[in-house]
């Protein structure tokens, strides 16, 4: 995964990891053969994808908490300072909080 250099917080998942996403997860609905990019807000909400309507699904949702999870280790979001709970994906599974913490 990277971010754009003019825009900090748009995650681009390439084909290839997207290749890789959908080998582990079949039946995600997901395009194996394409990349996807999430775009978040300062507050780590997800603001646009172009993840087509047919992709659109608990597969989509689940890449773009793993490209928010990528951007919380790897980007400039949520570097205020401010402590922030943890939210959950939609595969249960814990994001690392604002200070970068471990997912368990």
């Amino acid at each position: 995964m990277y971010t754009e250099q003019h825009n900090p917080n748009k995650v681009i998942v390439p084909r290839e990891e997207v290749a890789e996403f959908v080998d582990a997860h079949p039946n995600c609905g997901l395009q194996r053969d394409r990349s996807y990019w999430f775009g978040f807000d300062e507050g780590g909400g997800e603001i646009d994808s172009d993840v087509p309507a047919q992709d659109e699904g608990g597969g989509a949702a689940e890449l773009s908490w793993a490209a928010w999870v990528w951007l919380e280790d790897n980007g400039p979001l949520l570097r205020d300072g401010v402590e922030r709970a943890p939210a959950v994906s939609p595969a249960g599974h814990i994001q690392p909080d604002a200070t970068g913490g471990g997912a368990s």
